[in-house]
């Protein structure tokens, strides 16, 4: 709700991204960076996107090259994730504590 224009939102029931919405996630990505043969993008994952040989095909056919980073090198590729989101987290996480720990009998915040 209230998401900016051209958002896109996806869900599964597992939680977890599967080959038909990473397909949309690649053609979403095409169009909102204007992704072609000319105009070549860099799509970063994380180790965690399906990568069927469709998906690499829309991908290839429009300009993008996908990078896998490898599993465990967060500390030395993602020095964001580790220096400024896990800080966040945590404090984020013990506030959230804090609020529900506070207001534990008021119905609303559940």
């Amino acid at each position: 709700n209230d998401a900016p224009a051209g958002t896109l939102g996806l869900a599964t029931t597992s939680g977890w991204m599967n080959s038909e919405l990473f397909s949309l996630v690649i053609k979403h990505f095409v169009k909102q960076t204007s992704a072609s043969k000319y105009n070549p993008a860099l799509f970063i994952l994380d180790n965690h996107g399906p990568s069927t040989i469709a998906i690499l095909g829309i991908a290839e056919d429009n300009g993008v090259t996908i990078l896998n980073l490898h599993p465990h090198c967060s500390h030395k590729r993602q020095l964001l994730h580790v220096s400024v989101h896990d800080c966040f987290k945590t404090y984020y996480s013990a506030a959230m504590k804090s609020i529900l720990f506070k207001n534990q009998d008021n119905q609303l915040l559940y």
